[in-house]
């Protein structure tokens, strides 16, 4: 088995160890680290269902902008809860509403070859949850001192938020201009966004811990 495959499969099934974790210690969790868990569910559900499409379609594609819809949604509302905002509802309206059009512009407008990537949408809602994390980091440098902020849990998921997201980046700026350029280098994208997930899985394991 290729390194690459090995590392595909760990991300694929990664979710499973600190899903059981939360669910473990499901009565000792926070809100916030409870909708987390929520968002890991989906994650591993997800995952069976691109498999599924790969099996019978030879291609999962066509789910990438609803995936990342219901991923921003629930970082978003996770983060803004997190944050104290009193608009959370209203805001997430704005910044889906935003996030669907990019959608719309992706599919028709702005794709780069005949297999339409959804790349900027899948950017822009990364972008978003970066933002909101590096808020809630601000946030706890105001509050605590620094030794304090890897006590709280809040901190371990934040940082997994931030660097699965800072891993989706890449992953579509690889998949959107490299695949065109060569093939080859798809699956090497994937690779990427693979090590981003198991780097935020180990991070979210801690939160749970």
């Amino acid at each position: 088995m290729a390194i690459k495959d090995f590392i595909n499969i760990i991300s694929i099934y990664g979710h499973l160890v600190p899903i059981f974790l939360g669910i473990y210690w499901f009565k000792k969790l926070t809100v916030y680290l409870k909708l987390l868990l929520g968002v890991l569910v989906f994650h591993q559900i997800f995952e069976g269902i691109c498999l599924l499409f790969i099996y019978l379609f030879q291609s999962n594609l066509i789910l990438i902008p609803f995936y990342n819809l219901i991923d921003l949604t629930a970082f978003t509302y996770l983060l803004f809860l997190r944050l104290g905002s009193k608009k959370i509802i209203r805001t997430i309206i704005i910044i889906d509403t935003i996030f669907v059009l990019l959608v719309i512009l992706d599919e028709y407008f702005l794709h780069y070859s005949k297999i339409i990537l959804h790349a900027n949408s899948g950017i822009y809602a990364c972008l978003v949850s970066m933002v909101l994390v590096l808020t809630l980091f601000y946030r706890f440098l105001l509050q605590i001192t620094v030794d304090g902020i890897t006590n709280k849990p809040d901190f371990w998921m934040g940082t997994g938020i931030l660097i699965y997201s800072s891993f989706g980046i890449l992953f579509y700026i690889y998949f959107q201009h490299l695949i065109i350029m060569d093939s080859e280098f798809l699956g090497f994208s994937i690779t990427i966004k693979a090590i981003g997930n198991i780097m935020a899985n180990a991070l979210f394991l801690i939160a749970f811990y």
